[in-house]
C-alpha cells in the first residue's frame, strides 16, 4: 500500500498587467498547456514513484530506459507524461543513495537560437556546464548547467510532442550525440 502526505500552501494568482520580457532574447518560453518543462527526480525505487504518479495524478508512460548516463551504468528511468510534452516527470533509480531529490529540471525554449543564447550567457556567467550541447533520444537539443544548490538545470528545445497514438519504447541510450558530461569540479 502506498501512503503519502503532502502539504501545499497557495495564494490566489494575479495576472500581470504586462508579459515578462527578458532583455537578452526576443522570444518566449515554451509553456502554456505543456507546462514549464520537466523534472527528473532521483528516487530509491522508481517503480513505487511511477505507480504513485499513475494512480494519484493520471500520468502515462512515454518511454522507459536502462542505460548508462553521466558515467553511471544502468540508470533506470521512467519518462512520464500528463500532456503533449514527451515527459513532464522522470523518476530515476541510480542504484545508490543520493543527497538530493532533484536530478535536474528543464526549461523549454521554442528555438535552437534561444538555447544557444542561454548557453552563451551561462558560459559567460561562469556557470559550471555539466553536460555540453547535445541531442537526446526524446528529440531535445539541450545543455545542462549546475545551480548553486548543486543540482542541474537543463535548457532545451525540440522535444517530441506526443498524442494518443504514441508508442511507448524502451530506450537503450538517452542521447544521440553530444551532451558530453563534465563532473562537478572539486572544491
Amino acid at each position: 500500500m502506498l501512503c503519502c502526505t503532502f502539504f501545499e500552501f497557495t495564494t490566489p494568482l494575479a495576472a500581470a498587467k504586462i508579459s515578462f520580457a527578458a532583455p537578452y532574447v526576443e522570444e518566449t518560453w515554451l509553456t502554456g498547456e505543456l507546462g514549464i518543462g520537466h523534472l527528473l527526480m532521483l528516487v530509491p525505487d522508481k517503480n513505487v514513484m511511477t505507480r504513485f504518479l499513475f494512480e494519484c495524478f493520471g500520468f502515462r508512460y512515454s518511454s522507459t530506459g536502462k542505460a548508462p548516463w553521466n558515467g553511471m551504468a544502468g540508470v533506470e528511468i521512467d519518462f512520464l507524461n500528463c500532456n503533449a510534452r514527451h515527459h513532464s516527470l522522470a523518476p530515476v533509480t541510480v542504484g545508490q543513495r543520493l543527497p538530493k531529490l532533484t536530478g535536474h529540471f528543464m526549461l523549454a525554449r521554442p528555438t535552437v537560437d534561444g538555447v544557444g543564447i542561454a548557453y552563451d550567457r551561462a558560459r559567460k556567467a561562469g556557470l559550471h556546464i555539466t553536460n555540453e550541447r547535445g541531442r537526446h533520444t526524446d528529440g531535445a537539443l539541450s545543455f545542462y548547467a549546475q545551480t548553486p544548490s548543486g543540482f542541474d538545470f537543463e535548457m532545451g528545445t525540440e522535444s517530441y510532442l506526443i498524442n494518443e497514438n504514441w508508442q511507448v519504447s524502451e530506450l537503450a541510450a538517452y542521447g544521440l550525440w553530444g551532451n558530453t558530461f563534465h563532473p562537478t569540479p572539486p572544491n
